[in-house]
């Protein structure tokens, strides 16, 4: 009798996150920014952006890894292109990030903070049991632990969708963390890039950190979870509240006529870099000074504030999706009052 071939835990992860032609792939060599944390920078040469296709995963992972670099691949299927909510066309997992609690993120998070995330994840994996029956995977991430939750493919046509589907899992999952009593981070965008499961996790130089699945599962029981997830996924595409409405009305609002983002960016090299988040190169000293000149730009093309935020939320800057709402209404308001003052 000829015995099972054991897959690996990438081949499991490549499963998970559904079949798809192309992997958007993020490769760099991190540095220490500010003594605060490990990051590749926007400067850097040492980084590569890359659309691979599926039987070249593998052997592109492992070029990268040999040379120290840390590696992450994208959680959902994206048209070749920018990696931006607008290209996600398909979502075939639900995912969740359980961070070590860590005050120093510099060093390697400990056994005992490891743990403390290890059990806050089995917790909230028992919640998505009781609440939606649901069939998720651990899997150890380095710091943390993330959790999988498969479910049957769902097409995402066109932008407004993309927009639409990423505001109804912030709004869910915003309310599955208050639920639940589980931190995790609930504000991550549908074009997300992750850790591939099996590599080591090589953020912090000279400390290559191992991850794996927690439990070992075949493509059967991969497929089985997506069955028997979609009560998960109906209470998601249910979803309607405060950030739906107004995903809904920024789509929706008349606007007078201007350029996109993408004719910008096609005609005007300073905006294609700033906005894909070179910035440091055009000599900003902070994000939030190049976000400022990036809103002014918009306002001066006509951009309304609701087309703004929704532009600016797929910036590669990355300071406005993790600021607060105040932030982003202050940077549109000197933006304005400098626009303003120009003209007189």
């Amino acid at each position: 009798m000829r015995q099972k071939k054991e897959i690996s835990d990438f081949e499991r992860h490549i499963a998970i996150l559904g079949h798809r032609d192309f992997y958007g792939l993020f490769a760099g060599r991190p540095e220490l920014v500010n003594d605060i944390a490990w990051r590749v920078p926007e400067s850097s040469p040492y980084k590569r952006w890359e659309w691979v296709k599926r039987e070249e995963l593998l052997e592109r992972v492992e070029e990268y890894q040999q040379l120290g670099w840390t590696v992450w691949i994208s959680l959902n299927d994206m048209e070749p292109g920018h990696m931006i909510v607008d290209s996600v066309r398909r979502i075939s997992v639900i995912w969740f990030d359980v961070d070590a609690p860590r005050s120093d993120k510099t060093r390697p998070a400990d056994e005992e903070e490891k743990l403390i995330a290890k059990l806050e994840t089995e917790k909230l994996n028992n919640f998505l049991q009781r609440k939606y029956k649901a069939k998720c995977f651990l899997a150890c991430s380095g710091n943390g632990w993330h959790l999988y939750c498969p479910i049957q493919t769902i097409e995402l046509p066109t932008a407004k969708h993309s927009w639409d589907f990423n505001a109804r899992l912030r709004e869910w999952m915003k309310r599955v963390k208050e639920e639940s009593g589980v931190e995790f981070d609930h504000t991550y965008n549908i074009n997300r890039l992750v850790q591939p499961i099996g590599f080591p996790n090589l953020k912090i130089p000279h400390h290559p950190l191992p991850t794996y699945w927690y439990d070992k599962f075949d493509m059967g029981d991969i497929e089985n979870a997506r069955e028997q997830n979609a009560t998960l996924l109906e209470s998601i595409l249910n979803v309607t509240g405060e950030s739906t409405n107004k995903i809904n009305k920024s789509i929706s609002q008349p606007t007078r006529k201007h350029p996109t983002i993408e004719e910008l960016m096609h005609r005007d090299k300073w905006c294609r870099d700033i906005y894909e988040g070179r910035w440091a190169q055009d000599g900003y000293p902070s994000r939030s000074e190049a976000e400022l000149a990036c809103v002014r730009e918009l306002v001066y093309q006509g951009f309304t504030d609701a087309e703004i935020n929704e532009v600016m939320m797929r910036c590669g800057i990355g300071k406005w999706q993790a600021a607060g709402e105040s932030y982003r209404r202050n940077t549109i308001r000197k933006a304005r009052l400098w626009e303003s003052r120009k003209r007189r």
